[in-house]
This record gives structure tokens, sequence and C-alpha cells, in this order.
């Protein structure tokens, strides 16, 4: 999970305009001022989520690299 964080941190630095805080769960992480959430599944690849609502939803494919998660994610967040 230490080296799934150092990575997402990396990514987000090029990615988000102002800094973000990724807060680890069980097995999420989740960009709270962002409403994006990664969940590691059984079957070792990540879940990218946005949150609607209050309301968690899949927002792409589960991929094995958090970084191409999250980055499904996020474009889909922005649109």
């Amino acid at each position: 999970m230490k080296a799934t964080r150092t990575a997402l941190d990396t990514a987000l630095s090029e990615m988000a305009d102002s800094p973000t805080h990724l807060r680890a769960w069980r097995n999420r992480l989740t960009l709270t001022d962002h409403g994006v959430q990664l969940r590691l599944g059984p079957d070792a690849r990540w879940y990218p989520y946005l949150q609607d609502d209050g309301e968690w939803w899949p927002a792409a494919p589960a991929d094995s690299d958090p970084v191409t998660a999250l980055t499904a994610a996020w474009s889909q967040n922005r649109e």
C-alpha cells in the first residue's frame, strides 16, 4: 500500500492544480476533496469510483496499475 500511495502522490502532483489529500482506510484510497476513490479488490486490481450525491459509483474498469485506475476516474470526474 505504501508503494501505491507514493506512485499515486507522484501522479497527483502532475494532475492536480492544488495539493491533494489521499486518505487510506481498509482497502480504499480516497481523494476526499475530489470525490475519487480507488478500491483494491481481492483480485489485486484497483477499482475506481466517483462520488455522486454522497454515494460511490464505479467510474471505469479495474486495472492492476493504480495510477491507470486513478487516471481513468480523474478524467471521468473532469467531464
